[in-house]
């Protein structure tokens, strides 16, 4: 090759590169807002995601304390034990969410079961059973 040549595919090469930053930088600046407001309207569903969710527990929880009067404080009981337990054993922040939802929730099996059963004073027979 000539130095005419190498000389001219250097210019090429630095052509096409600065062609392929311009490009990026182009569609950086393009793409760089609606990203930002999309990650921002994706944040707020989120939020009205987990809004919904905590409504959802209360709303449950709330039913569950309704069929037994001692219901809503052992829930909460429940959850703190649970949470101080899994602190102490290291479970990771997303771990502990999840297990205060299923302890906060641990008793809706009682939405489900008759009166005569869930608020008989004393032991369960099998006569009361069949009530």
């Amino acid at each position: 090759m000539t130095p005419t040549q190498v000389n001219a595919a250097r210019r090429n090469i630095l052509s096409s590169a600065a062609l392929a930053v311009g490009i990026v930088l182009a569609a950086t600046l393009l793409l760089y807002p609606v990203i930002v407001q999309l990650m921002a309207r994706l944040e707020g569903l989120s939020l009205n995601l987990l809004e919904a969710n905590l409504e959802m527990i209360g709303v449950v929880g709330s039913t569950i304390a309704k069929r037994d009067g001692d219901t809503e404080a052992h829930n909460f009981r429940v959850t703190i034990y649970s949470v101080r337990v899994a602190e102490a054993l290291g479970l990771d922040e997303r771990m502990i969410r999840t297990l205060i939802k299923g302890a906060f929730l641990h008793d809706v099996g009682k939405i489900g079961i008759r009166d005569n059963i869930l608020l008989k004073p004393g032991k369960l027979t099998r006569r009361s059973l069949r009530k």
